[in-house]
């Protein structure tokens, strides 16, 4: 019969392999979406400074102590770099949308922006309106209006997140 500290170290050097073998796979896969994203076929076909740049860009994204970080996950999830020093203005512009995009989501997920009643609000002023001058308003000079006040009054309000 094995000793308690045998079976407890044998467990811990199967453990540590697997962690081991799970980060390695990680950079694999990685490896293969900066290739896929890139166009790389071969990292021997590019310039030493362009490699030196892909090395770096893995480096951001994962470590041989914790594996992927949450960049790397979103990179190989959606083809996704991290921002950093060298990011062009429109990655920037790109990831500050897709950031407003999610706050936006998140907050009207529960309680829709614009509901079935505020429609039917429209509906009857418009239809009010076209009744009183006798002529039907285009759907496209009402929704730019729309977007138009809407814009002013969300602006009105963001203004004072932006003050900081």
């Amino acid at each position: 019969m094995n000793s308690y500290n045998t079976v407890y170290n044998r467990g811990k050097r199967e453990a540590k392999a697997e962690q081991l073998a799970l980060y390695e796979s990680q950079r694999i896969d990685l490896v293969n979406a900066i290739k896929r994203e890139y166009g790389i076929t071969d990292f021997s076909n590019i310039t030493e400074g362009e490699r030196k740049a892909f090395h770096k860009m893995i480096n951001e994204m994962w470590s041989k102590e914790s594996g992927l970080n949450k960049d790397g996950e979103a990179f190989i999830a959606e083809g996704k770099r991290p921002l950093n020093e060298s990011s062009s203005p429109e990655k920037v512009q790109a990831e500050y949308k897709r950031g407003v995009k999610k706050i936006l989501d998140n907050k009207f997920s529960s309680s829709p922006l614009f509901n079935d009643s505020d429609a039917r609000n429209l509906a009857e002023l418009k239809a009010d309106i076209e009744k009183k001058v006798g002529s039907k308003l285009a759907a496209k000079d009402c929704r730019e209006w729309f977007y138009e006040i809407m814009c002013s009054y969300v602006g009105k309000n963001l203004s004072k997140a932006f003050k900081k």
